[in-house]
């Protein structure tokens, strides 16, 4: 749909002022914003449910993973810093003690 631009601007200029005039356009554009925001709702609460829902799904799978870890060693996140630690990748290779 392209149009001439130059007719367009044409037809503006000669428009009549109160056509063309920019006065009550602030208030219509926050009027139109406002209306759009009422009839949207609030999306706090999917937000909300979401975060929840998340973090539901979150603790099932630790609890589940934690029931079928091995007890055995190495199997601590911190296992470079217990009695296992000689056995750690960066000690092996000489970076540590």
């Amino acid at each position: 749909m392209a149009q001439d631009i130059d007719r367009l601007l044409d037809g503006l200029k000669s428009a009549p002022a109160e056509v063309t005039g920019l006065d009550g356009l602030e208030g219509a554009v926050f009027e139109r914003i406002a209306v759009r925001r009422r009839s949207a709702g609030s999306g706090f609460g999917v937000q909300v449910g979401a975060a929840l829902a998340a973090l539901a799904i979150g603790v099932a799978v630790g609890e589940a993973r934690m029931a079928r870890a091995p007890a055995g060693p190495g199997a601590s996140e911190m296992a470079l810093l217990s009695e296992d630690g000689a056995l750690a990748p960066s000690v092996r290779l000489g970076g540590g003690a």
